[in-house]
């Protein structure tokens, strides 16, 4: 009897209720992996059963979930996604993203040849493009971190393949909002670590997005007293500063800020 291949790569999801949109991702992973690992972490609509027509190795999860059922750290989550998984690399990818169909060869390339301990593609959403490590080697090393905007943290080299690309195309119908998720979550995680840079620059994000914007320059400022050297985060509170201001109908101050 031939002995079973092991899985190349696995791609992990986390979802919850996200029938309306589980079906487009996972069409447009076809061909770029051997395994499909899909966490529910308590839908009440279509989500695993569309998981299990695909294949998926599913599990449910709702241990991430605050007492009114809320999703209250989503590193938690992902990291036990990452427990299914027996593939050499993980592909994470949301059920409200995609995979350009030009991706596929590319991620499969560089699970075949790629010494490297992860790999940064490129993510588009509404016109905007930036780096992150979405595709990397499965270790006990290699976690995410964070109750909100999670970050997978990876023990080695990280390459850059700006050609795997993968585009966000939310659909928040019926949800809590991606700015209420935000406030909430990042409040959390300073109450756990009040010097945490980047929740005290998404919380200064999500009160400028939610109007109030006497209090994200509040925490724009609070970051950049913290942050000294980082030139990318203290430019992007800068700017942050300054569209409060303008916004507020403080020009000479926007002026300034900037």
């Amino acid at each position: 009897m031939p002995r079973a291949t092991r899985p190349k790569v696995s791609v992990c999801i986390i979802a919850r209720d996200e029938a309306r949109v589980l079906p487009r991702c996972l069409e447009s992973l076809r061909g770029a992996y051997d395994e499909l690992c899909v966490l529910d972490t308590g839908s009440a609509d279509a989500t695993p059963r569309i998981a299990k027509e695909y294949g998926a190795r599913l599990a449910v999860f709702t241990g991430c979930n605050d007492r009114e059922g809320r999703m209250a750290d989503f590193a938690l989550a992902r990291n036990k996604c990452l427990r299914m998984a027996k593939g050499d690399w993980i592909l994470s990818i949301d059920a409200d993203e995609v995979l350009l169909k030009s991706s596929v060869e590319r991620v499969r390339w560089h699970a075949a040849h790629d010494a490297a301990a992860g790999v940064r593609i490129n993510m588009r959403h509404r016109g905007s493009e930036w780096p992150v490590v979405r595709l990397f080697r499965r270790s006990p090393e290699n976690v995410f971190v964070g109750r909100v905007h999670e970050w997978v943290s990876v023990a080695g080299e990280v390459s850059d393949d700006p050609a795997v690309v993968i585009r966000n195309l939310p659909d928040k119908r019926g949800k809590e909002s991606a700015v209420a998720r935000d406030l909430r979550l990042c409040a959390l995680a300073l109450e756990d670590e009040p010097g945490n840079l980047r929740m005290i620059f998404y919380m200064a994000r999500a009160l400028r997005r939610a109007g109030d914007y006497d209090a994200a320059i509040g925490y724009y400022e609070r970051y950049l007293e913290i942050e000294k050297e980082f030139a990318p985060g203290r430019h992007a509170c800068a700017h942050g500063i300054a569209v409060c201001h303008m916004l507020s109908g403080r020009w000479r101050r926007a002026v300034s800020a900037g």
